[in-house]
């Protein structure tokens, strides 16, 4: 691949990214105001709580950017061994 590519979907990549950001971070904020986790429970862990909170929003959210096509939904699965 050369550079010029590989930088144009690095590119296209940050849109999407900065685009869903304001939505991983509003869903993070709805999990802390379901009552499903007690925050207490991590008051002294640094950034365990984050993580778990990412993770779950982020896991729950991959389905935003899924390809309907079912040929790139292989290659999805596929890229997930790498």
């Amino acid at each position: 691949m050369n550079t010029l590519h590989k930088k144009a979907i690095m590119k296209e990549v940050g849109v999407l990214l900065t685009e869903h950001n304001h939505v991983v971070y509003k869903n993070v904020g709805k999990l802390l105001d379901s009552g499903a986790i007690n925050t207490d429970n991590y008051a002294e862990s640094v950034y365990t709580l984050p993580k778990i909170l990412l993770t779950a929003v982020l896991q729950s959210s991959s389905e935003i950017f899924m390809p309907f096509d079912h040929e790139h939904r292989k290659e999805v699965e596929n890229l997930k061994h790498f």
